[in-house]
């Protein structure tokens, strides 16, 4: 974990009445609500994500995101540690993986972002520029499940717990380390992250 997250590792809203109403809501919901690994769906707009090997640094980044850009993540309502695990209460976004029906997407098609997020992206790396150069604010994880979208528009970045500055081929190095069930992605990371593979890799 790199320095910055280790500043960022306090609980978040983690008042006694919140923590004891997360506790209650997992117990009790999560034989009958919808989960996925880790996350357990409370209600349609509101999930928890807990696990022992979860961390802090998760929620600070998004809260930091969120107030220095427009990029879409969760809000984090509430998290706190109890007993070794870690838990995290955050929006609940409505949108797919970016791989699910991939196939299915036209070619000339496209995902967009919201044009105002690449500026603030830009603005992210010159703070850090001036300091280290060689260094980028990087998401650590960039894989297809961590990129949810609604039809084709870019609606949600989640899992920020690898989260931190980097190298600036960082980012490219994990995230075209794909599973065999996400070989489509490592085509899709060198479109827009050509610049960075062909200043470090060359013709690999």
């Amino acid at each position: 974990m790199d320095p910055w997250t280790q500043s960022h590792n306090g609980p978040i809203e983690g008042s006694w009445v919140r923590r004891h109403l997360t506790l209650i809501a997992v117990v009790a919901l999560k034989r009958f609500r919808p989960h996925a690994s880790s996350v357990l769906f409370l209600t349609n707009g509101l999930c928890v994500k807990y696990s022992p090997f979860q961390h802090l640094s998760d929620a600070a980044t998004m809260q930091y995101i969120a107030s220095h850009t427009s990029i879409p993540v969760p809000k984090v309502h509430c998290a706190f540690e109890r007993k070794g695990t870690t838990y995290i209460v955050m929006s609940r976004i409505a949108g797919s993986p970016i791989g699910h029906e991939w196939e299915q997407r036209p070619k000339e098609g496209g995902i967009s972002a919201s044009p105002e997020q690449i500026p603030e992206v830009n603005e992210l790396i010159k703070k850090q520029e001036s300091s280290q150069s060689s260094t980028r604010f990087t998401h650590g994880d960039l894989n297809s499940m961590n990129v949810l979208v609604k039809g084709d528009d870019v609606v949600g970045i989640i899992d920020w717990d690898t989260a931190g500055w980097y190298p600036e081929y960082w980012e490219y190095t994990t995230a075209s380390n794909v599973s065999p069930y996400n070989e489509f992605w490592k085509d899709e990371i060198c479109k827009f992250l050509e610049q960075v593979r062909q200043k470090y890799f060359g013709a690999f």
